[in-house]
């Protein structure tokens, strides 16, 4: 658990900078901004499930899309040559829903499971 909760740590620094560098500072992710914020968050669920495995995946869920829309303020407010979208929000409310989906399948199922072993 402690793994993860760095691993959240660090992944979430390292999207926070990238999301306020200017376009073409760093050539990493997709070239698509849209997808790149798809991928970056469907990429900090599993890891913030792990971080925090008693926190049920709605609570999860609304967690990242804070941290999502913290990223679109920053960018307003420190204004390093990115816009704040609130398209850009959407994708990662997108990206997130169905991977928190699986893994509260995933985890009502290992509880059922659970369940009928004691």
């Amino acid at each position: 658990m402690i793994l993860c909760r760095l691993s959240l740590l660090v992944l979430g620094t390292i999207i926070m900078i990238l999301a306020n560098l200017a376009p073409g500072t760093i050539a990493i992710g997709s070239g698509d901004d849209k997808l790149n914020h798809a991928l970056a968050f469907a990429v900090l669920a599993p890891v913030a499930a792990c971080a925090f495995p008693r926190v049920n995946v709605i609570g999860l869920f609304f967690a990242l899309m804070i941290f999502n829309a913290g990223i679109e303020i920053s960018q307003a407010i420190l204004d390093l040559g990115r816009q704040p979208d609130l398209a850009d929000w959407a994708v990662g409310v997108l990206a997130t829903l169905p991977v928190f989906g699986v893994i509260g399948l995933l985890r009502a199922a290992r509880s059922r499971r659970d369940g009928q072993k004691g």
